[in-house]
C-alpha cells in the first residue's frame, strides 16, 4: 500500500509542477507525456530512496534479527534417561537379527578312496541367486607354495575350483540332485579349506576342517558374513582336534546336523 501511496502522492506533486509552470491548458493538453514524465519522477524516488531502505532490510537488519531471536531460544530440555519410557525399537538387538539365506560347502562322502564327494548347501529361508564359489585347498596351495620356484607356472585347477550355480532354494527344493563338487586333497587324514561365496545375498567366507580320529571323520566349520563380520552358521563335533581350530568354537556338531532341513 505504501508504494500506491508514493505513486499518487508523486503524481499528484508532478502535476501540481506542471501546472504551475504551463498552466492548466498546458496540462490537460500534454497528459500522456505528464504521465511519461510521473512515471520516470516515480523510478527516480523508488530507486534513490527505497532502494538504499531495501538494502539495509534484506543485508542487516533481517540477519540481525534472525540472530537476536537465535540467542534468546531457550536451549532444548533434556530428559533424564531414568523412568522415563524409550520406544520399543530402543531395545532391537543387532544379535537378534533375522540371518541371510547363504550357501556353504559341507563333505558328503569319499568317493574312489582318495577323493571327497562335497555338496554345496542351502541355509535359509529365501532362495539365493547367482552363487559364485571359490573353493581352495589350503594345504595344497601351501606345499605347491613351496615346492614352486618363483618363476614357476601353477595352474589354479591345481589347488582350487570355481563354481557358478544359478539359483538354489531352501530344504533342496528345485533339483532332484544336490549341487556338488569333486576334490582331491592333498591328504583324506587332514584338510583344511577356504570357501568364498558371492551371491545375490551376500559375500561369505567358510573356514572348514577336515580331520580323520581314530578311523572316523571330524568336522569343523564357520561362515562369516564378509560385509558384516558376523558369524552366521559354526558347527565343530566333538571328538574333533581343538589345537587345529581353535577359533572354532560351537556346541552344535557338523555331523550329521549340517544335512538335516
Amino acid at each position: 500500500m505504501s508504494n500506491i501511496w508514493i505513486f499518487l502522492v508523486t503524481l499528484f506533486v508532478t502535476h501540481l509542477v506542471i501546472w504551475g509552470l504551463k498552466g492548466k491548458s498546458a496540462m490537460k493538453e500534454h497528459a500522456a507525456q505528464n504521465l511519461e514524465i510521473t512515471l520516470v519522477v516515480y523510478a527516480i524516488v523508488l530507486v534513490s530512496i527505497f532502494g538504499p531502505i531495501f538494502c539495509y532490510q534484506l543485508f542487516a537488519k533481517v540477519p540481525r534479527s534472525i540472530r537476536d531471536q537465535a540467542d534468546h531460544q531457550p536451549p532444548p530440555q533434556t530428559v533424564p534417561a531414568v523412568g522415563r519410557k524409550l520406544p520399543r525399537l530402543v531395545f532391537i538387538k543387532t544379535i537378534n537379527a533375522p540371518l541371510p539365506s547363504f550357501v556353504f560347502v559341507v563333505p558328503a562322502a569319499v568317493v574312489n578312496e582318495n577323493a571327497w564327494d562335497f555338496f554345496i548347501k542351502h541355509e535359509g529361508s529365501q532362495e539365493v541367486e547367482s552363487i559364485d564359489v571359490m573353493f581352495v585347498d589350503s594345504d595344497k596351495l601351501h606345499t605347491i607354495q613351496k615346492v614352486t620356484p618363483p618363476q614357476g607356472v601353477v595352474l589354479p585347477s591345481e589347488y582350487s575350483v570355481f563354481l557358478h550355480i544359478d539359483k538354489m532354494y531352501p530344504k533342496g527344493r528345485g533339483s532332484l540332485f544336490a549341487k556338488q563338487l569333486i576334490w582331491k586333497p592333498e591328504s583324506l587324514e587332514h584338510e583344511q579349506y577356504a570357501i568364498d561365496v558371492s551371491a545375490s545375498s551376500g559375500r561369505f567366507h567358510e573356514d572348514l576342517f577336515v580331520e580323520q580320529v581314530e578311523g572316523k571323520w571330524t568336522n569343523a566349520a564357520r561362515v562369516q558374513d564378509v560385509e558384516t563380520k558376523r558369524v552366521i552358521f559354526v558347527c565343530r563335533d566333538h571328538n574333533f582336534p581343538r589345537p587345529l581350530a581353535p577359533r572354532i568354537i560351537a556346541k552344535k556338531n557338523c555331523w550329521p546336523d549340517w544335512f538335516k532341513q
